[in-house]
């Protein structure tokens, strides 16, 4: 696992990855023949300062990529940590809205829909709900 091999001292990624897309291996191969090609033609101090300066390069693109690891991971934990909130906020927001839905109290069926309730009426039942319809049902005593 993962997690005992970081913990043991034994994950080493720097060391032991190496990137096998064709586009990786077509570079290396340049770099193997241009520094065969430099050995040929420079004197041995020139060549030593090349090999110096690579070694520098080599220094600058690993600080660079550990620098690119770290915001890339911290990257992707902040969105994890967003991710969560979100579903945890989605989860509070469904429960309260699930419990005022409960605490709302059903208004009656006549004032909900009465134009589907007529055809159950008879007259006198009809006249009845003419007469509800009419009602101001405004109970805060306020006219």
């Amino acid at each position: 696992m993962i997690l005992e091999a970081i913990y043991n001292g034994d994950f080493y990624p720097r060391e032991t990855v190496v990137p096998k897309s064709e586009k990786y291996r077509n570079a290396l191969r340049a770099c193997e023949k241009i520094m065969n090609q430099l050995a040929q033609r420079l004197t041995k101090e020139d060549y030593d300062l090349v090999e110096t300066l690579l070694d520098q390069s080599s220094i600058v693109q690993c600080e660079e990529s550990e620098c690119h690891f770290k915001v890339g991971f911290s990257a992707g934990l902040l969105v994890q940590q967003e991710a969560e909130k979100q579903v945890k906020s989605n989860k509070q927001n469904n429960k309260a809205k699930a419990a005022e839905a409960s605490e709302r109290k059903p208004l009656p069926l006549f004032i909900i829909s009465p134009i589907r309730e007529v055809e159950k009426f008879t007259s006198a039942g009809l006249l009845a709900l003419v007469f509800i319809s009419s009602i101001d049902w405004n109970f805060s005593g306020k006219s």
